[in-house]
């Protein structure tokens, strides 16, 4: 049976953060799960950040990510894929609801099986936005770190829009232990 203990938590108390880690995360878990209710300045109706491993922030420094994403809209129906190979930087399409409207957040669960592997670590995204709008976003994907340390450091950078998390915007992570 899979036991979460919550290895620590983030609630941001100003809007002008734009890059939120998890440092020192411990190896004496299985897997790690991240929860989050986030929003951003973004006047965009959906809004994409780039996830860094193990102090990696900034594009260009390496090419370790590979993933596909699936986003699309309840409103008009449509689904778009993308699919970003030996990218230095990691997309993670959550469609949180920025719209510049700060009441607006969504939700995500980011999914690290076997994160101490020294082997290339799989891993999976999922993000809806919360409106009560016509159009909701949600976005799905599977992607790879193909670094060769367990991970020990998580970033979320908002910079990537030119904007900030916003106020109220909570980061969770969970270590997972598998006991029999």
């Amino acid at each position: 049976m899979a036991t979460y203990t919550l290895i620590e938590s983030q609630t941001l108390t100003n809007s002008t953060t734009s890059v939120v880690s998890f440092t020192s995360i411990p190896t004496i878990f299985t897997d790690l799960v991240v929860r989050g209710s986030l929003s951003t300045t973004s006047a965009a109706p959906w809004a994409n950040f780039w996830m860094f491993f193990n102090g990696d922030t900034s594009a260009g420094s390496y090419t370790t990510y590979s993933g596909t994403q699936l986003y699309g809209n309840g409103g008009g129906g449509s689904v778009t894929s993308t699919r970003q190979t030996n990218a230095s930087y990691n997309t993670v399409s959550t469609q949180i609801n920025g719209s510049s409207v700060t009441t607006n957040y969504g939700n995500i669960e980011l999914y690290f099986p076997n994160y101490n592997s020294t082997a290339t670590k799989p891993f999976s995204t999922f993000g809806v936005s919360e409106t009560n709008a016509a159009t909701t976003y949600l976005g799905v994907s599977a992607q790879q770190f193909r670094g060769t340390a367990g991970l020990t450091t998580i970033s979320f950078d908002q910079s990537v829009n030119g904007t900030f998390w916003y106020t109220g915007s909570s980061f969770n992570l969970y270590g997972i232990s598998n006991t029999i």
